[in-house]
């Protein structure tokens, strides 16, 4: 079954620690994952060989401006660990949730004549992603 990118549901907590669905905010997500490796590789062998030490995610996503979510986002850029849900193809029943608490790390708000105001924000995950659905 093949989804759709505006199918996507992101939800993000507020200054009083309550998710707020964005989705209607949103343009885009990224969150990208990465998994650091530290070599073992004896003298004498031939291959290389490899452990997983540390896992890595962040979160990057381009909003529409308005007044409520600037609100929204400058209410949690104070190092704050805040919550996520990230529904890639939506939050129906059974479709796949990645979540977990991030940091504000970024929040770029650029403007254009001759386009709509984006605003970009960049967020930290601080203990790891949790793969589950939505119930």
């Amino acid at each position: 079954m093949v989804s759709l990118g505006k199918n996507s549901y992101f939800s993000l907590d507020n200054g009083a620690g309550t998710l707020v669905d964005l989705t209607t905010k949103i343009v885009s997500i990224d969150v990208p994952r990465s998994l650091e490796t530290s070599e073992t590789s004896t003298m004498g062998a031939t291959p290389k060989t490899y452990i997983a030490t540390k896992s890595d995610a962040s979160i990057a996503l381009e909003m529409v401006w308005d007044t409520a979510v600037d609100t929204h986002i400058e209410g949690i850029f104070d190092g704050r660990e805040v919550s996520f849900e990230y529904g890639v193809a939506g939050s129906g029943t059974g479709n796949k949730k990645l979540s977990g608490e991030a940091i504000v790390t970024e929040v770029s708000l650029p403007s254009d004549q001759g386009s709509h105001i984006s605003f970009s924000v960049s967020l930290q995950v601080t203990a790891g992603i949790t793969n589950g659905v939505f119930a």
